[in-house]
């Protein structure tokens, strides 16, 4: 079914926009038609959302225990990853994304039982970012704007495709969950020649240079064989209209707009007719244009277990396409943020929820092709807004000058400073700008990273991972911010907004819903312990004008019943092990985004009279780096297992036992930790403990160091060995660069660097090597290893002078790829440190 579906929007069919004047959107975008859309489960919640972290990283479980607490994501929708020994945290090939990390999560979900709840699959930090198709591509030849690097929500958005390694994922009309304008033009090139394509882009060159013959004598060409093809009727009146022939170029235009031209901006400012301005027929269509009603598709929530059709419309999973909606939390690597900023910006999503912000959406004009490319949607996108009461504004410039209001942004520049702007960005804001690096995280990506709207308050942004070519298709429409506003998530809002997501990174809260309108939900007379069959009659109080369609019972996170208003949910609890178990009643509203809101609450299941005791024997409340331990028991068990959200971090086979755990195999925030039993080492569970809460805190600050010789310091790195001079390094970027400094195979190395840190804030070094290696600060020793794989090393360090020192030994040629920041992290040398002269 995806294959047929998609058979017509295979990648290398598509043909680039290469004319501003023309909206590339209308290229790839299918022909749509109106329709109502179907009643179908959807308005996501935290229960519907998995959380990708990976397990060698202290950032990526921050992060991530950030937002599931703040959040209320049950704890077994984290899926843990060991990823420490890809060759990089940042870029891997398609091959290795599925195999190692796409699989492994849906692989986990079914275990769990939760696959067929969960609408987001979301990523904490250093998971890689960009993925690389070729492998999926092949011998295939793509046009120039299918560039084979892609964006891992993108490839998760898309998952059935990559999983089948069926590069329609790089499709620009792949998306049939987006909700684009409804068209009545047939502009569809897929059922054009090649040789009508040819002629189309040589009559647009012709065009520019002034070839107004040529050009028209292609244009009548094209509107013989494709007579419904409103741009081709728009390009041959502008060619009309520069040859003088002003009556027929009226009646070129009459034909562009009956069969759907859209744009009175742009048809106003065209300077090829600005032969026709002082004509009244011209004013005519103009004002034609300007005072039509805009239309989009009809926003609606998501739901993964459907399939949507090209129409729009959502089905059964074998009738259309599946998606999953994924974003990443943050990036604290390359040009991140640091882990405190990335946690701020979740934290101020999260507050954002239902406060109805008294904001405005800017919609930044310029003569920049970043931003002329999505000008012609700015009118509709502000009256839309308007009739939500929702403030939008189109400004002349880059970004929005001393306006304290920010609540969303459409810019479109290579380079911005939002600091010289003396504007605030507000609560659960979208900001993001169209150009082609804003979402390269690497160190030298280039322009300005998404990450400068995150570090200044945004809930959420997008840029894409390589060269897009400026083409719309792959940006989110302005149209997102209608979406927004009527109550959508902002995963929901951006999906709806791009027709082909593939190369689309997008950072930032999935469930942020500033203008959610939700249920308040009520579970009376629950006892606080229960057995047998459990009856619940749930009650909800529904949004204004609104009516709960249904409520949904989950224990533990999983869906275990529903039912619809007036009914009684039933639940039989002797499939249940003994022990606390955590209940939500979830209630839906009865409309297209079907919003949510729940009741949390913990209950004892007691059917066998089983008991798990867990108790710790330090406070729960330690500094990150140190261990805490803890003893379980429970009459009869054959083993006990320790699980934090979801994962097992110790077990011992008996009735009672001791764990001790390191608290970076937690990472920093808040994290439940309980104890299974089994009454037979390979068997059921059959009891759980109550949860503990451990609280792990940021370890105490290193002091400066007093530097004797400051002013002997002069930029880079340190590099020596035992039998020669030490030597200054500036850059590590490339893999060779100890033996460029001239070390040579089996040499035991020192690398020593004195940094300067102006605030006191976590930091992070990131390494790795084939050899050991063993990094200290001032002299204490924070990692040692000698197993080739990436280590993430956080370092509290108080304002002041430190000093770096590295020890390289082991045999072989000598391999060290060595990073530090905070925010993000750059490889070491002249930028952030500085060396002794010899």
């Amino acid at each position: 079914m995806v294959t047929r579906l998609l058979k017509r929007l295979s990648p290398w069919r598509f043909i680039p926009c290469r004319d501003a004047k023309i909206p590339c959107w209308m290229f790839a975008a299918l022909v749509l038609t109106c329709g109502q859309a179907s009643r179908l489960l959807a308005g996501g919640g935290p229960e519907n959302v998995a959380v990708v972290v990976n397990a060698d990283s202290f950032a990526s479980q921050a992060v991530a225990n950030a937002f599931v607490t703040l959040r209320q994501v049950p704890a077994g929708n984290l899926i843990y990853l060991s990823l420490g020994d890809l060759p990089s945290f940042e870029i891997v090939d398609v091959p290795t994304f599925r195999e190692r990390i796409l699989r492994p999560a849906f692989e986990t979900l079914e275990a769990r039982g939760l696959a067929g709840q969960i609408d987001y699959l979301i990523y904490s930090s250093d998971i890689p970012y960009a993925i690389r198709v070729g492998a999926d591509v092949g011998d295939r030849e793509l046009p120039k704007i299918l560039t084979e690097t892609a964006s891992i929500n993108g490839l998760t958005y898309l998952f059935p495709l990559v999983l089948a390694e069926q590069p329609e994922y790089l499709g620009l009309g792949v998306n049939f969950y987006a909700r684009l304008p409804i068209q009545v033009i047939s502009f569809d090139q897929q059922q054009w020649t090649d040789d009508q394509r040819e002629l189309y882009q040589q009559a647009v060159q012709q065009m520019r240079e002034q070839q107004h013959e040529l050009a028209l004598a292609a244009f009548n060409r094209l509107v013989e064989s494709h007579p419904r093809a409103a741009p081709v009727w728009y390009h041959r009146a502008c060619a009309l209209a520069r040859l003088d022939r002003l009556d027929q170029a009226i009646e070129a235009l009459k034909r562009a707009v009956e069969h759907g031209w859209l744009d009175a901006r742009h048809t106003q400012a065209d300077e090829d007719l600005a032969p026709l301005r002082e004509r009244d027929d011209f004013q005519a269509i103009v004002r034609r244009l300007e005072e039509r009603s805009p239309v989009l598709r009809p926003t609606i929530g998501f739901r993964s277990a459907m399939g949507w059709k090209p129409d729009g419309q959502p089905g059964p999973p074998d009738a259309g396409v599946r998606y999953l909606l994924s974003t990443m939390l943050s990036v604290t690597s390359g040009r991140g943020l640091s882990v405190r900023e990335a946690i701020d910006h979740l934290e101020r999503s999260a507050a954002a929820d239902s406060t109805f912000p008294d904001g405005t959406i800017y919609l930044m004009e310029s003569s920049d092709v970043r931003s002329k490319s999505r000008q012609p949607m700015f009118a509709d996108t502000v009256t839309l807004l308007d009739r939500l009461d929702v403030r939008a504004e189109i400004v002349s410039g880059t970004l929005p000058k001393k306006r304290d209001d920010v609540m969303g942004l459409v810019a479109g520049s290579a380079n911005f400073d939002w600091t010289a702007s003396d504007s605030s960005i507000l609560p659960g804001a979208i900001c993001e700008h169209l150009t082609s690096t804003g979402g390269v995280m690497v160190e030298q990506g280039g322009q300005t990273p998404l990450s400068e709207f995150l570090r200044h308050g945004a809930a959420g942004t997008s840029g894409t991972v390589t060269e897009p070519y400026a083409i719309p298709a792959k940006f989110p429409l302005p149209f997102l911010h209608f979406h927004y506003a009527q109550g959508c998530s902002l995963a929901e809002a951006f999906y709806q907004s791009v027709a082909g997501p593939y190369q689309l990174l997008i950072v930032g809260d999935p469930l942020c819903a500033p203008w959610a309108r939700r249920p308040t939900v009520q579970v009376p007379g629950m006892a606080e312990s229960v057995s047998g069959e459990l009856r619940i009659r749930p009650i909800a109080v529904p949004p204004p004008g609104r009516l709960i369609g249904r409520f949904e019972l989950f224990v533990d996170g999983v869906r275990r019943a529903l039912c619809a208003p007036g009914d009684t949910l039933t639940l039989d609890t002797s499939l249940l092990p003994d022990g606390r178990h955590e209940f939500r009643l979830v209630a839906v509203v009865a409309d297209p985004i079907q919003t949510q809101g729940r009741a949390i609450w913990s209950v004892d299941v007691n059917n066998h009279g089983r008991q798990v005791r867990l108790e710790p024997h330090e406070p729960t409340e330690l500094p990150l780096g140190r261990s805490i331990r803890l003893r379980a028991a429970m009459d009869g068990a054959a083993s006990l297992e320790l699980q934090a959200h979801g994962r097992v971090v110790g077990q011992v086979e008996g009735a009672d036992g001791e764990f001790t755990i390191d608290s970076m195999d937690l990472g920093l925030g808040e994290i439940p930790l309980v104890v299974v039993a089994r009454n037979e080492s390979d068997g059921p569970i059959t009891a759980v403990s109550s949860p503990i809460l451990i609280r792990v805190q940021q370890p105490p600050a290193l002091v400066p160091i007093d530097v004797p010789e400051v002013a002997k310091l002069q930029p880079g790195i340190a590099v020596s060995t035992v039998d020669g001079p030490p030597r200054i390094v500036k850059e590590t970027h490339f893999a060779p660069w100890l033996e460029k400094a001239g070390v040579r195979r089996n040499s035991a190395v020192k690398i020593e660097g004195y940094f300067k840190i102006t605030e006191e804030d976590l930091y992070q070094f990131q390494y790795r090597s084939p050899q050991s290696i063993t990094l200290t600060v001032n002299g204490r020793e924070l990692s040692a290893s000698d197993d080739d794989r990436w280590r993430f090393v956080p370092v509290r360090l108080q304002p002041g002078w430190h000093r770096m020192r590295v020890l390289v030994r082991g045999e072989g040629a000598r391999r060290l790829d060595l990073r530090f920041g905070g925010p993000g992290s750059y490889r070491v040398g002249a930028r952030q440190f500085q060396a002794m002269a010899p």
